[in-house]
């Protein structure tokens, strides 16, 4: 047991911790993006095609109290193994495999700490399996339950449209939480060309609709070989058009599923899509990493900056968003099932770090799915 006294102190030490890491790398960030103003100054921003390794022109970034308004800044985690039976045995999901479960338990601890020590909260989509696996029916003291009572958002993950009501089922009978954010349907809508896809997307917001998930997270700007759709749409949502210095489609919209068309933007749609940067960020050289690492953040850092730059060049008059996902698996090595690797949580460590610093200044604000979607409909 500590003393009353010793918590104190531990208290103290740990606050001011964060908050000289903070100002070391808000110092940094500044300096980063008034060098890279100065550099691309000779070239106007909307010439460059935006690639991770090379940042787009940017301006100062803004400051607190200017005319600039602040991006939201998302995290999505893809909380499932590569093996999407696990924590089962097999996929009858059946039997839970201890060590399994403990060992992917581990990754879920280690990111949550990481993002709390930076005052993150993430949204976590779950699969079917996760949830069976890790809830009990009428018992709140499940890892997702902490993660809620901690301030983080859950939602439901499927790769198909088949999977999408027993991620609900699992979600809201096994764990007792309601999602109203459903992600992953571009997997099955990639495999299949634009016509089709459309169709896909229609069909699964309208299920996920009726199921009261009225929140999705994907990827649909025109950029790399994940869009099925970048060839039957001519644009994808309202007004935009800037994802070619940031990786992103910033600005979140109500596709319009019932008349076949997710690209178009209807108001009256019950549906929001908020956009985030591709999974193809992390590819090197063609290749995903088995784990995440500094260069993997350093080139999503790119995507980051070059929307700050958007910010502070073009200042909407409506909410911008920015974010980023990642599975739980691209932390540890294999399955996950051995755990989380060290060097790999440190280097999302610093990069929310970086994304502290940066919200400190008053450059982005941090928030959930859900509360994106609430600034998007207090700005109608």
């Amino acid at each position: 047991m500590f003393s009353s006294s010793s918590r104190i102190r531990n208290w103290t030490a740990r606050r001011c911790w964060r908050r000289s890491r903070r100002t070391v790398l808000l110092l940094a960030a500044s300096f980063a993006l008034i060098s890279c103003a100065l550099t691309a100054s000779q070239l106007p921003a909307e010439t460059q095609a935006f690639t991770p390794a090379d940042p787009p022109a940017r301006e100062n970034p803004p400051k607190p109290g200017s005319s600039v308004p602040p991006l939201y800044f998302f995290y999505v985690i893809h909380t499932h193994s590569s093996s999407e039976h696990l924590p089962f045995t097999d996929p009858s999901q059946t039997v839970v495999d201890p060590d399994a479960a403990a060992g992917l338990e581990r990754i879920i601890r280690s990111l949550q700490e990481t993002l709390d020590r930076n005052g993150i909260k993430a949204s976590w989509h779950v699969t079917t399996s996760m949830a069976k696996g890790y809830c009990t029916a009428g018992q709140d003291d499940s890892i997702f339950h902490r993660l809620q009572q901690a301030g983080h958002e859950i939602g439901a993950h499927a790769h198909n449209r088949d999977q999408i009501h027993p991620a609900y089922l699992a979600l809201t009978q096994e764990c007792g939480i309601t999602p109203k954010v459903i992600s992953g349907l571009l997997v099955e809508a990639s495999k299949v060309p634009g016509p089709l896809a459309q169709e896909i997307f229609s069909d699964a917001f309208d299920q996920s609709v009726a199921l009261g998930m009225t929140l999705t997270t994907e990827n649909l700007a025109p950029s790399g070989g994940k869009n099925p759709l970048a060839d039957v749409c001519t644009a994808f949502g309202d007004g935009n058009d800037m994802w070619e210095t940031t990786g992103n489609l910033m600005f979140p919209w109500r596709p319009d599923f019932a008349a076949g068309n997710v690209c178009i933007h209807n108001p009256d749609s019950p549906m929001l899509l908020v956009n985030h940067v591709s999974i193809e960020v992390f590819l090197e050289g063609g290749t995903k990493p088995d784990v995440l690492g500094a260069d993997s953040f350093a080139a999503l850092r790119t995507y980051l900056d070059g929307a700050l730059a958007y910010m502070a060049a073009a200042r909407p008059a409506r909410p911008a968003v920015w974010g980023f996902v990642t599975h739980i698996i691209e932390y540890a090595h294999g399955d996950g099932t051995s755990g989380p690797d060290a060097d790999s949580i440190a280097a999302l460590d610093s990069f929310l770090a970086y994304v502290d610093a940066l919200r400190e200044q008053g450059s982005l604000t941090v928030a959930t799915i859900s509360r994106i979607a609430e600034a998007v409909d207090g700005a109608r």
